[in-house]
């Protein structure tokens, strides 16, 4: 096995609360989540951090859109046992710079959004996000991963036939959809592959064979 390639790690800021789900904007800053602080922070390339929109709950992740505006996995207001002041509805958000968050959906295919938690634009403008619920190893809750139609339409991509907790969520160049979970003896901490042919033709739940 080749050894891993060891690179410098430089702090770029700190005193951050609960930082997660970066996204780059044009203009080269980044914008984190900070899920403790129910909102996204933008980081100039000097380090300073600035609000960049305030959206209640527990923000997990955020992604730049095509119209500017980003889109925010918003678990409702829970990180572990903490709890948000200001809970608010699980749901897919997108907002503009010191903007009011909107909410696009809480619910899809009759199925309601319990804990979204990361999401990533595929190539031809689907939406993918993984909802695995609340993190809670010991009673995990239904875990799915969802796609949303560039027209607002969504559907039940990935249905799991153990709670999974599917984490991190990826497109390869391929549109094959990858993603990660943390839970052992679910995907144990591997990563897991959806054929693009298979999600983009999904009208229902496609089960997968985990564990």
């Amino acid at each position: 096995m080749n050894e891993v390639e060891k690179l410098a790690v430089e702090v770029v800021a700190t005193g951050l609360g609960w930082p997660e789900g970066p996204t780059v904007l044009p203009d080269g800053r980044i914008v984190i989540v900070e899920s403790y602080r129910s909102q996204l922070t933008a980081i100039d390339r000097d380090g300073s951090a600035r609000q960049f929109a305030y959206v209640a709950g527990a923000p997990n992740a955020c992604v730049l859109g095509s119209d500017d505006l980003l889109y925010v996995c918003q678990n409702g207001g829970t990180t572990g046992p903490w709890r948000a002041a200001d809970m608010t509805t699980p749901s897919i958000q997108r907002v503009a710079e010191g903007g009011k968050p909107e909410i696009l959906l809480s619910e899809v295919a009759g199925i309601r959004l319990n804990g979204p938690n990361d999401l990533v634009f595929a190539a031809d403008g689907r939406l993918i996000f993984s909802d695995p619920g609340t993190y809670n190893p010991g009673n995990p809750d239904p875990s799915y991963i969802f796609a949303v139609n560039p027209d607002g339409s969504a559907y039940l991509a990935l249905g799991f036939d153990k709670p999974t907790f599917p984490n991190g969520v990826a497109i390869e160049a391929d549109g094959s959809i990858i993603w990660g979970s943390p839970i052992r003896g679910a995907s144990s901490g591997s990563v897991r592959m959806v054929p693009s042919k298979t999600w983009a033709a999904c009208l229902g739940p496609i089960r997968s064979r985990t564990g």
